[in-house]
């Protein structure tokens, strides 16, 4: 490809010293404009500028990690931001030309309202949960910081925190009173009404980690990781379809070679592929964890990113006996065993459930008595059941219930 002799276009202004980014006349508005918002104190603006001004030495610099690089030709590259595009090409020079640049000046509002993916910090007064839209992206640098991955639950984060609440706060690394406040946590938040994984979207859940659809979110949730990286103890807690979100700004970091050796990860109820959880851990240098998801084998939406009825845990046990050093040979026995009891245990009393869910149905509860006597029935039959069942039938219950003891 031919380049364009560099002094035919301005250097961008405000760039880094040693960074040289020239700008065609088609997207220099488009900058200057981002410029103009990022001086004035607009956080997502000084992420894109901050972005562009990132190239270096022909590489993204490890500070903008945030950024999604995608080759068009062997000169040009795409950089994709949260609500931008860019285009370059890489000059004889060593320069770089901005060639094409788009971007939703209405981004860092939408966010506001809930409309984009963003950092929000949620807090419970009684029995209602606000939130907050936290500007800069950025988690308190306090230790044991809890930050909830959520799936999509619709465009509210008051709502989405809500039915959050007790699949983040009902977990292994979440439930110590002493150092977790259980009326408040940072929640990375990822509007739309459909879920991520799952059944209904089996390729999006089988590759989370390079979903097109996902990709925004990551990137944000990507660099909230790297800048709390020094921050000792921070707990990013994945329920339900978050786990795709996190598969993904993990992978983003593991590229880039970061590591987070003072935070932990855990997955509740994954509805992405578990198997890729286990190797980014390794590679980002995680605080080990003898447990890093927890899932349910009779759960439909859960199936998937099991690899179908739970054998993810038994590659999962198997790949970290193969590949981490203080993963012994009895911790592997324990968890296969640990897999195989769950896994009897949930499948055996199906028909038991079945049978009192279709007597229900087809009785025709009649009254709110009778209504009640049946959820009452259905309930004490899961119980009997066995825990597995519960968390299928009544997952929010059952949360809130065992986050009680």
């Amino acid at each position: 490809m031919t380049s364009t002799p560099p002094n035919q276009f301005p250097l961008i202004a405000g760039q880094n010293a040693g960074i040289r980014v020239r700008c065609t006349p088609q997207a220099k508005p488009v900058y200057d404009n981002l410029l103009r918002l990022s001086k004035s104190g607009n956080y997502w603006a000084q992420l894109i500028v901050n972005g562009i001004q990132g190239l270096k030495s022909g590489r993204l610099h490890v500070n903008n990690v945030f950024v999604k690089k995608e080759t068009v030709t062997q000169g040009e590259f795409i950089l994709v931001l949260p609500g931008c595009v860019a285009t370059f090409e890489k000059m004889n020079t060593g320069e770089f030309k901005l060639i094409h640049m788009t971007a939703d000046e209405s981004y860092f509002s939408l966010q506001k309202k809930g409309q984009r993916p963003g950092l929000h910090f949620a807090r419970k007064e009684v029995d209602t949960w606000s939130t907050k839209f936290v500007e800069n992206g950025k988690i308190t640098k306090e230790t044991n910081t809890v930050v909830a991955v959520t799936d999509r639950r619709g465009n509210v984060p008051e709502v989405v925190a809500d039915a959050a609440e007790p699949f983040v706060l009902g977990t292994p690394v979440s439930s110590d009173p002493l150092v977790i406040k259980k009326n408040e946590f940072h929640m990375h938040y990822t509007p739309g009404k459909v879920s991520i994984g799952g059944w209904r979207n089996l390729r999006q859940a089988m590759h989370a980690d390079n979903d097109a659809g996902l990709h925004e979110s990551a990137i944000l949730l990507a660099r909230a990781m790297y800048e709390a990286r020094d921050t000792d103890n921070v707990r990013w807690i994945a329920e339900h379809g978050g786990s795709g979100v996190l598969i993904q700004a993990m992978k983003i970091l593991a590229t880039q070679g970061i590591k987070l050796e003072k935070h932990i990860v855990f997955f509740n109820h994954p509805t992405t592929l578990k198997t890729q959880i286990a190797p980014l851990a390794k590679q980002l240098r995680l605080k080990p964890l003898r447990n890093l998801s927890n899932s349910n084998p009779l759960s439909p939406s859960e199936m998937v990113g099991g690899l179908f009825y739970g054998t993810a845990g038994y590659y999962n046990a198997y790949k970290r006996l193969r590949h981490e050093e203080d993963y012994s040979k009895w911790k592997f026995i324990g968890d296969f065993a640990k897999e195989t009891s769950k896994i009897k245990s949930a499948s055996a009393p199906i028909t038991t459930i079945a049978a009192t869910v279709a007597l229900g149905m087809t009785s025709g509860f009649g009254s709110v008595p009778a209504l009640i006597a049946f959820s009452t029935a259905a309930l004490s039959t899961a119980y009997k059941a066995g825990p597995p069942l519960v968390e299928v039938m009544f997952p929010r219950l059952y949360y809130k219930i065992k986050g009680k003891f």
